[in-house]
């Protein structure tokens, strides 16, 4: 399978925008009854057909406060709710778990201001599994980009069914360093209250490039000592930040690939400085 990123621009004030309608277009739905109460509720069947994929987004920071799309601040929010039942008639829905925290879902990597009219480029791959998305402030501001990653990857190695195996990483104030969340066990174990974090798994070359000038790209998995290695964290890949700087492109005979560097703002989900992506246009 392919992951080749495509590139556009767009005011801040849009990118809210640019994400729901970027995943309605992949095969998403956004099955929200009521978006005073609910929001915005993504559900997906998945590219095999048979999943049950929900998490619930918005504009919003954690405390509700401040939207993106409105105001100068950076900080969206989004939780892994696990099922979501639409109410009647506009009325809210029920969410499967009602009490679940809100993280973090930054587009700029600063707790500070950003005008609302700035424009931003971003970077997407997205289909009906999952939404990975590369958002980069204007070089000027020295904010430098996030990378943010919200479904389930297209190779897992456990017994997921409906929304169990849904992930979300990012470069910019995860729950857990080096850590992605994820909704909840596989069908062996018994099932989590809450979503919790996983380990990131890659193996960095301790030099790049090597000898022979090829730089390696590391493939990031997930898991634990309980489930063991989950899945793999598809359409991304990991170096360090030796002799590369943001924008770098890396080639591999026809393929080309972007060097990713995030800002540094709290947590990063991937444990590594630098992060690749394939992208076309260079």
């Amino acid at each position: 399978m392919g992951y080749i990123f495509t590139t556009e621009t767009c005011l801040k004030s849009d990118l809210y925008s640019v994400i729901k309608n970027s995943l309605i277009n992949a095969g998403w739905e956004n099955k929200s009854s009521n978006a005073a109460s609910d929001y915005d509720v993504f559900y997906s069947t998945g590219e095999s057909g048979d999943k049950k994929l929900v998490f619930q987004m918005r504009a919003t920071d954690i405390t509700d406060k401040n939207s993106i799309v409105s105001t100068d601040y950076c900080t969206a929010s989004l939780r892994l709710v696990e099922s979501y039942t639409p109410g009647s008639n506009g009325a809210a829905g029920t969410v499967g778990r009602p009490s679940e925290p809100w993280k973090y879902f930054m587009v700029s990597p600063t707790t500070g201001l950003l005008s609302k009219d700035t424009v931003m480029t971003y970077r997407l791959n997205v289909n009906k599994n999952r939404l990975i998305i590369v958002i980069e402030s204007p070089s000027a501001t020295g904010l430098g980009c996030v990378l943010n990653y919200i479904g389930i990857p297209d190779e897992i190695y456990a017994d997921e069914p409906d929304s169990r195996g849904l992930i979300y990483a990012t470069t910019t104030r995860a729950d857990s360093v080096n850590n992605v969340i994820i909704s909840n066990s596989p069908v062996n174990i018994a099932p989590a209250t809450s979503a919790s974090v996983r380990p990131i798994i890659v193996n960095l070359s301790p030099k790049n490039p090597n000898t022979q000038g090829l730089y390696m790209l590391s493939e990031f998995y997930y898991g634990n000592t309980s489930e063991g290695t989950r899945g793999k964290v598809t359409g991304i890949y990991g170096l360090p930040n030796d002799n590369v700087l943001h924008g770098s492109i890396i080639e591999d005979g026809s393929r080309q690939y972007f060097v990713i560097v995030p800002g540094v703002l709290s947590s990063n989900s991937f444990g590594t400085a630098a992060i690749a992506i394939e992208v076309t246009g260079y």
